[in-house]
């Protein structure tokens, strides 16, 4: 597992929870492994700031470490947003070019999480109102579109803003699929004051928050209320990758699906992938039977596959991942 940060203030409590040291990497950014070499493989690397930098540090560190794009990749920082949360900590359902310059990208989302989904936006520059409230509804990914909530009344996700995101995805996509990747933001304030740039605003009340914007990072992300659910998601993590190793993920692994498969759900290539991805992810899962073969023999035994077109392959697809996912 590798945890990518963008600043030291936000890794510093992980790297002392995680009991991880500095270690000589050739790259500009900052690596840290564990002090036990016996231990579980884990790695957290700091790029800095910004989309560019992000992107150039994580693909040189999956270049130079063969060995880490065959776990996870999980991308913590924090991010503006104009709204509220008793713990505003997100996992991200999809990430677009605030400048709307490139494509949105959506990481696969295979993993039960204790946090709420929102969009994810990143900016070359720290977010201010004016780029916040230009986010509002003009992209927005419903729940349904990450295969769980209500299909005919599908609900907008809140919209973030951070400098990261899709640096890290476009840094990590050639060396990993997208469901290796996971996005967790912590809401950190309302963007900076447009006037006085030096400072953050406060969510709730709109005014500039007390401290320098390095100050307030590094005491959100040592508070406990943050850094505790992330560690203990982190934890679970690390048991499904142990255990997912046996099946890697995608070329990796070795794994071919089965030609009779891609033809009875009538399989572009995208479909090709996820119903790869979402049979390793169930293969992974720890139970007595296997939830994904039990699910399609039930399409199987209903006369439903062969599907008759890619529409209704697509559709049983969809059923998989919300079956996978209850």
């Amino acid at each position: 597992m590798t945890l990518v940060f963008a600043l030291y203030q936000e890794a510093k409590p992980f790297i002392e929870a995680l009991d991880l040291r500095p270690e000589a990497h050739p790259g500009a950014g900052r690596l840290f492994v564990p002090k036990d070499p016996a231990g579980r493989h884990l790695a957290l690397l700091i790029t800095g700031p910004g989309p560019y930098t992000a992107a150039a540090q994580v693909a040189f560190y999956l270049g130079m470490y063969p060995e880490a794009q065959k776990y996870l990749l999980i991308n913590i920082g924090s991010a503006a947003g104009l709204f509220t949360e008793d713990v505003p900590i997100y996992l991200c359902a999809s990430i677009k070019d605030a400048a709307k310059q490139l494509r949105p990208f959506y990481p696969d989302i295979l993993y039960h999480c204790p946090f709420p989904l929102a969009n994810i936006a990143t900016s070359a520059s720290v977010a201010d109102l004016k780029l916040l409230k230009s986010l509002g509804n003009s992209f927005t990914r419903t729940v349904t579109s990450c295969g769980i909530g209500n299909t005919k009344n599908p609900t907008p996700l809140p919209e973030l803003c951070d400098m990261e995101a899709m640096g890290v995805y476009q840094g990590a996509r050639p060396w990993m699929s997208p469901a290796q990747m996971i996005f967790l933001k912590v809401q950190s304030d309302a963007g900076v004051d447009p006037e006085e740039k030096a400072f953050f605003l406060d969510p709730v009340s709109g005014e500039p928050m007390e401290g320098s914007p390095e100050e307030h990072i590094t005491r959100l992300f040592a508070s406990p209320e943050i850094t505790e659910p992330i560690l203990a998601f982190l934890t679970g993590l690390q048991e499904y990758e142990d255990y997912a190793l046996a099946y890697t993920f995608r070329e990796a692994s070795g794994y071919r699906l089965p030609d009779s498969l891609v033809r009875d759900f009538c399989c572009s290539d995208t479909m090709k992938h996820q119903l790869q991805d979402l049979l390793i992810f169930a293969a992974a899962s720890k139970t007595n039977t296997n939830p994904a073969e039990d699910f399609i023999r039930g399409l199987y035994e209903s006369g439903a596959l062969p599907a008759s077109s890619r529409k209704e392959g697509k559709k049983y697809l969809e059923q998989l991942k919300n079956h996978l996912l209850q």
